[in-house]
């Protein structure tokens, strides 16, 4: 619950909590525990697709423009899916 809540007040708190899912699982398959290894996988792969729908198509939606943040990277590409295959 607390894992929504935080990426709910900024997307780029999805990057972090990725990070913490994939930290979780990594642990989880070392110490051959199969429940943590399961939760790791869910907090990763939910973080990451929330932040995935937010960039591609909850901002711009509401923003009518690609993330403000995606002119910071210009140079790589104008869209965050440019950016990210650069």
């Amino acid at each position: 619950l607390l894992l929504i809540l935080t990426c709910c007040c900024k997307e780029d708190y999805a990057v972090t909590t990725t990070a913490l899912g994939v930290w979780i699982l990594i642990d989880g398959l070392v110490r051959r525990r199969l429940q943590q290894t399961l939760g790791g996988f869910i907090i990763a792969s939910t973080s990451m697709a929330f932040l995935v729908a937010v960039l591609a198509w909850i901002i711009p939606y509401f923003r009518g423009s690609e993330p403000h943040y995606a002119s910071y990277f210009s140079k790589l590409g104008s869209t965050p899916g440019e950016v990210l295959a650069n």
